[in-house]
């Protein structure tokens, strides 16, 4: 992602420090100079934020809002005849919640800090809700299974493949090799499409990069159940080896292929999503392969990212929906497995 301030920065100084009490500054990089009335600490697992200026009269102790964050009013640590907006976020969603963080501080208005800040707040309200709650969404499911889809095939060329899955750590991309990065996204569309997050998601790193897209086939109730691959579908002469099953009977295929040295390096992984091996008689639609295809990102790429938007456009964030069919995808062969840098 674009980042405009060093507010993650000030949190790790924030947690390094011995003092829970002690408050760091937020810097604003398009002037290097200090937010004011912006103050951020680190306490027991919580990142903490304060926001001097509010309007409320009376102190209020912290309180749950919208599963995700608690917020209270007391005086600024900084000015204690101010009072001000204090909220606490768990640590845990401090990467995934970034722009969030830098939302809230952009958009902070000292002359009007309650409306500033509940305004920005209620525009993250559907995120928070899927933050509190403790199973994968239909939507979740599908992208981590197409996530582990690749992480197979991955596999089956490098058993240590396990180590470049950072996807549910947040982190721009899902697949991080010395050598390579992937972006995976999957669809259950018949013309599969790509939600693109941060804006810079698909701007080219440097490093060979591609987009991979997963397309996955719903077993229906109604309809005939799912055996076969999709290369058993499109009669392709082929060694089947992934049938249509649901995301825990993904998970244990893959945890079965591991050594115990990989294995406790993909359930570290996978323990970063909200994924439990308790709650797996809740995922038990079953998906099968449609196909897997990518698309190299470099300096010539077609998609919408930073390298695409003239310098002169002005935005504060971006958010847009890839579709498969705009775009020539090539399929993912045994030699792009192998060497996805290639």
């Amino acid at each position: 992602m674009i980042v405009k301030t060093n507010v993650i920065d000030a949190l790790k100084s924030a947690e390094r420090s011995k003092d829970s009490k002690k408050s760091f500054p937020v810097v604003d990089l398009s002037n290097s100079k200090n937010v004011k009335g912006v103050w951020v600490r680190y306490e027991s697992d919580f990142d903490y934020f304060v926001f001097e200026h509010s309007d409320e009269t009376e102190m209020k102790d912290f309180q749950q809002k919208y599963g995700a964050i608690f917020y209270a009013i007391f005086p600024s640590p900084q000015n204690k005849k101010i009072l001000a907006i204090h909220l606490k976020i768990p640590s845990k969603h401090r990467i995934a919640l970034s722009s969030f963080f830098e939302d809230l501080i952009l958009q902070f208005d000292p002359g009007n800090t309650d409306h500033s800040i509940w305004e920005v707040i209620g525009n993250w309200v559907e995120r928070f809700t899927s933050f509190n709650s403790k199973i994968l969404s239909e939507q979740e499911v599908i992208g981590l299974f197409g996530e582990l889809v690749v992480l197979w095939e991955l596999l089956h060329h490098n058993p240590n493949a396990c180590e470049w899955w950072v996807g549910p750590s947040g982190k721009l991309h899902d697949f991080i090799s010395n050598d390579w990065e992937l972006e995976v996204k999957s669809s259950t569309l018949s013309d599969p499409t790509a939600q693109v997050h941060p804006i810079d998601q698909l701007q080219p790193t440097g490093a060979p990069f591609s987009l991979v897209i997963v397309k996955l086939i719903k077993e229906t109730q109604q309809g005939e159940k799912l055996k076969l691959c999709a290369d058993c579908f499109h009669g392709v002469d082929h060694t089947c080896t992934f049938v249509a099953m649901n995301l825990s009977q993904l998970i244990m295929k893959i945890r079965k292929s591991l050594n115990n040295k990989n294995r406790n390096i993909f359930d570290a992984s996978l323990s970063l999503s909200k994924y439990k091996d308790e709650d797996k008689d809740r995922y038990l639609n079953r998906f099968a392969v449609g196909w897997i295809k990518h698309y190299r990102i470099d300096d010539k790429t077609l998609t919408l990212c930073p390298l695409t938007i003239l310098p002169s456009v002005q935005y504060a964030d971006i958010r847009w929906t890839l579709r498969a069919s705009d775009y020539v995808l090539i399929d993912c062969d045994s030699d792009f497995w192998k060497n996805p840098a290639i």
